[in-house]
């Protein structure tokens, strides 16, 4: 199998009662993909506070980017904005940062994750096999045929509902908008020496602390100072973390600084969640360039992580109860 960079849905509609006549639709051979190492597993990026991230402004974090350049470039981190490819404007959500709005980023996951085509992306994933595309015959005991794309805002297909409801879409937008960010636990000793420590290893040349939003007519998101730990731009991290799959402008091992609010209410860590160890998370960011991919922007922070292990445990376990309290 070629690697293509695109999502593979593990379920199919053959067979199913409200798609009659389509017997035919092949799950893909994930074993074969599997055993030729073409299988890229990610866990998906938590969605509170991303009503915050929505609004922050672009010369915001254009200024953050610019902003500790000598000490950026001697720890080797430099980063981008990843940029819609429509208009020009930085993009914010997902793994690479690949998406500018919570309408398209809820889109994009609709019909990639869910295979529900909707108004963002109106186009069914297969087109190949005719039997298999709407409109379907008319359901037993209801009125309507079924449209394209599959969620649409007033289908009719719901009667009891209002004229004008809005499609899934937009209410899973809506919904996103307005999920708050966590509430670190209250400030400790420890946890206060630790953000000490994160800022002095330079943890938050990449994890910028806050960003404020501007006035907005909804007063839950207006002049809110986010403290969501990224600049919100792409890194290289290196052949061992990349995924080989590149999105806009971030290649194949750039990702997205991930916010590290909800950190430590976190089970699984990093894109693809390989481990539940929130240390063996960080030490995962070195990575080393093979000719491929350059060393990972994040090398020298994790060796000053190291290193104040050897000439302060104390301070690096600060460090981690840090983390393990936002």
């Amino acid at each position: 199998m070629t690697p293509d960079g695109g999502v593979h849905q593990m379920f199919t509609i053959s067979n199913r009662t409200d798609a009659p006549g389509c017997t035919t639709v092949v799950q893909p051979d994930f074993t074969s993909a599997q055993q030729s190492n073409n299988i890229i597993f990610r866990q998906t990026t938590p969605t509170f506070g991303t009503g915050l991230i929505e609004l922050i402004q672009e010369n915001d974090i254009i200024a953050n980017k610019n902003s500790n350049l000598a000490r950026k470039t001697g720890l080797g981190i430099s980063g981008h904005p990843n940029y819609s490819d429509d208009d020009g404007t930085i993009t914010r959500f997902g793994w690479k940062a690949q998406n500018k709005s919570l309408l398209y980023f809820a889109g994009e996951a609709y019909t990639v994750e869910e295979g529900v085509s909707d108004e963002a992306f109106p186009s069914e994933n297969d087109e190949s096999i005719p039997s298999c595309l709407p409109p379907f015959p008319v359901p037993p005991g209801t009125n309507k045929t079924k449209g394209v794309p599959d969620d649409r805002s007033d289908t009719g297909e719901a009667p009891k509902l209002p004229v004008n409801f809005p499609g899934d879409l937009e209410r899973f937008s809506l919904f996103m908008r307005f999920l708050a960010p966590p509430t670190p636990v209250a400030p400790t000793k420890s946890t206060s020496d630790g953000l000490v420590q994160f800022n002095n290893v330079g943890c938050n040349m990449c994890h910028t602390q806050s960003f404020t939003t501007p006035k907005s007519t909804i007063a839950a998101l207006s002049n809110v100072t986010a403290n969501l730990y990224s600049d919100l731009l792409v890194h290289d991290m290196g052949p061992d973390n990349a995924d080989n799959v590149p999105q806009g402008n971030a290649t194949g091992d750039q990702f997205r600084t991930a916010p590290l609010w909800g950190v430590g209410q976190r089970y699984f860590f990093l894109h693809d969640g390989r481990t539940q160890d929130i240390v063996q998370a960080i030490e995962l960011h070195r990575s080393f360039g093979n000719g491929i991919y350059p060393d990972s922007e994040a090398n020298k922070v994790i060796d000053n992580f190291d290193s104040l292990g050897v000439s302060n445990p104390q301070g690096q376990q600060d460090l981690i109860n840090f983390l393990r309290s936002l």
